[in-house]
């Protein structure tokens, strides 16, 4: 994955405070690096666009891409905590079932037993 940023101010806040760049150029290598991997990690996610005019070129570009990855980008995949809720709610109606069935089987066994 080839990471490319076109802008014109960066501003970077970190425990020394705000500072602010014209480029990512610029920017101080050590921590350009730091920028990478949290714009290429698995919790980078949100984009903030600062003006319209950007926005615009981010959506045009955006409907140039193949319908394949115009997919993958505009449905990203659930969050963790969704798919843990989703799976954790199928195993307790699954459960539920099971004993329900066990429950009506042995009531069935019960009955016709005490029949003959």
């Amino acid at each position: 994955m080839r990471w490319v940023g076109k802008t014109r101010t960066v501003r970077i806040a970190t425990h020394d405070g705000d500072q602010l760049y014209h480029s990512i150029e610029d920017v101080p290598p050590e921590l350009r690096q730091i920028v990478k991997q949290t714009l290429e990690g698995p919790n980078s996610e949100t984009v903030l666009i600062a003006n319209q005019e950007a926005f615009e070129r981010l959506s045009q570009q955006f409907r140039e891409l193949p319908d394949g990855l115009q997919e993958l980008v505009s449905k990203p995949d659930e969050p963790a905590a969704k798919q843990d809720a989703a799976r954790l709610w199928k195993w307790a109606v699954a459960g539920s079932l099971l004993l329900i069935l066990s429950l009506w089987l042995a009531w069935a066994f019960l009955i016709q037993t005490d029949t003959l």
